[in-house]
Parts: structure tokens; sequence; C-alpha cells
């Protein structure tokens, strides 16, 4: 019936049909969203563009809130350094997705991650800081905010 059209010619305009369908859908519900991405594409990047506001500290009332009113049965055996890594990984966890909600560079988070090492220095000489500083690697991945590797972290405790 259809010998005169090969499979190539098939396909071809199959791909074709397929190409202004895809186009069609694009233009029509995502016309916005492809100007946005174009204007970001094709605008020049400015000085104030590039380098964002300096990363503030503000802690989370209602993580600090849930991490020091942790009540549990063995709420009298939570050892204190367990507390404090508690409190440490809630400003870290809040400091981390401002960063990533602002696009600040890393060495502003950086800053940030160790003043709150400082002060939570109790955690310096804990069994817990490699778990910490593992923590914090995979917040970081897991947000997008920073590539960081647990060495970078762990020299930011300090000597």
């Amino acid at each position: 019936m259809f010998n005169h059209v090969s499979w190539i010619s098939y396909l071809e305009s199959i791909i074709i049909l397929l190409l202004i369908y895809y186009v069609f859908i694009g233009i029509r519900f995502f016309s916005a969203d492809i100007r946005q991405m174009l204007n970001r594409l094709t605008a020049p990047i400015s000085v104030s563009q590039k380098t964002s506001d300096p990363l503030v500290y503000q802690q989370d009332s209602k993580a600090v809130e849930a991490v020091t009113t942790f009540a549990g049965p063995s709420d009298d055996h939570y050892p204190e350094d367990m507390r404090e890594a508690d409190n440490l990984m809630a400003a870290v966890k809040s400091c981390i997705s401002t960063a990533s909600d602002r696009d600040c560079p890393p060495e502003t988070l950086k800053s940030q991650i160790q003043r709150l090492f400082q002060l939570h220095h109790v955690l310096k000489s804990s069994p817990h800081r490699s778990a910490i500083n593992e923590w914090i690697v995979s917040e970081c991945e897991r947000t997008g905010t920073a590539g960081l590797t647990e060495e970078e972290v762990d020299q930011w405790w300090g000597g």
C-alpha cells in the first residue's frame, strides 16, 4: 500500500512532527520560563550580580526551639555534647539553606560555618566531629551550595 514510502522517510517525518509538537508546547505553556532563561543567558553580568550581599547568620527560632526542647524518654541521659552537636547542626542547616536561597559564594559560607564552629568549640575534640563534617558536606551537596570535602571542613575547626 505504502511501498513508495521508505522507513527512513517515515522516521524523518515522525521526528519533524514531534519537533513541531514540542516547539508548540514549549511556546504555548513555557514561554515565560524560556524567555527568563534566555534573558539570563544573554544579559551582561554586572558587578552587583557577581557579588551578593554577605551572608548574615540569622538563627532559625523554630529549629533552635525544636533542638532545645528535646524531650525524649532518655533526656536525662542525653549527653551534653550531643545537645551541643544538635544545636550546631541546626544552626549550620539554617546557614546553608540561607546561603542556597541567596546564591552566596562558598567563601562566605565557609566563614559563617567557621564562626559557628568557634561558638561550639566544645565539639572540636568530640568523637562526633567527623560525623558533623560528613553531614555538612552532604548537606552542601544536597542543596547545591558548595562542593566541599570532609578534610576541608575539618580544617575549619581550627588548629
